[in-house]
């Protein structure tokens, strides 16, 4: 139960839009443009528990996600993932 709760705050539009504020200015040019691309697309689905900007700028942040994977970068996933992690448990530097 106690992981579960710690998962969902991964999870949450909100919670990957204030992570992708905080660790924004940490990712390159290039990553930038994937995360404002994802944040510009077109969806065909409206959030039910997040405003719009949140589920906007979480949709930019999980692009990020899928496009390091995608592409290979998995050092550099696992650098971001780190990142997450420490923004979320309060030990960003």
């Amino acid at each position: 139960a106690k992981l579960h709760k710690m998962s969902v705050e991964f999870v949450k539009a909100k919670a990957q839009a204030d992570i992708l504020g905080k660790i924004n200015e940490l990712l390159t040019p290039e990553e930038q443009d994937i995360v404002r691309r994802g944040r510009n697309s077109k969806s065909t689905t409206m959030p039910k528990n997040a405003d719009v900007f949140d589920y906007r700028y979480a949709t930019g942040f999980e692009a990020l996600i899928g496009f390091l994977y995608l592409t290979g970068q998995i050092d550099r996933l696992m650098e971001i993932i780190r990142l997450v992690i420490d923004v979320k448990t309060g030990s960003e530097k």
